[in-house]
C-alpha cells in the first residue's frame, strides 16, 4: 500500500502516474482524488475517467478503491485497470458494480 512509482502502485498510485503523464496532478488517496474531481455521469464516461468504490470491509472513509475506466479493452467497452490488490499485478478487469460509488474526471 501507498506505492505511487513503476516500482509498484496501489490504487490511488496508480491514477496519480497515468494522469500524472498527461500533466494532470492528482493527490494520492482514493477519497482525495474523488472529492477532486468533477463527478461523471456513467452515460457519459470516457476512458481515463476515475471509478469510485467503497467495500463494506474497508473501514469508515467514503471511498476506499479507485480504478480507470479503459473503454475498448479486453472486455470490450467495459474494460477498466486498476490496482486490485497487494501482491497483484496492475491488470485489465471487467468493470464491476459491487460497491461502485460514483464516477469523476480530473
Amino acid at each position: 500500500w501507498g506505492g505511487a512509482d513503476r516500482q509498484g502502485v496501489d490504487c490511488s498510485g496508480l491514477t496519480m502516474v497515468a494522469w500524472q503523464t498527461s500533466g494532470v496532478a492528482l493527490l494520492h488517496g482514493a477519497t482525495i482524488q474523488d472529492q477532486e474531481s468533477t463527478p461523471v455521469n456513467l452515460l457519459d464516461i470516457e476512458p481515463g475517467d476515475l471509478l469510485f468504490y467503497h467495500f463494506p470491509n474497508d473501514g469508515p472513509l467514503p471511498i476506499t478503491h479507485v480504478a480507470i475506466y479503459v473503454g475498448s479493452g479486453p472486455y470490450g467497452t467495459n474494460t477498466i485497470i486498476q490496482a486490485a490488490q497487494v501482491g497483484t499485478n496492475v491488470a485489465y478487469y471487467p468493470m464491476y458494480w459491487g460497491g461502485f460509488v460514483s464516477a469523476g474526471r480530473p
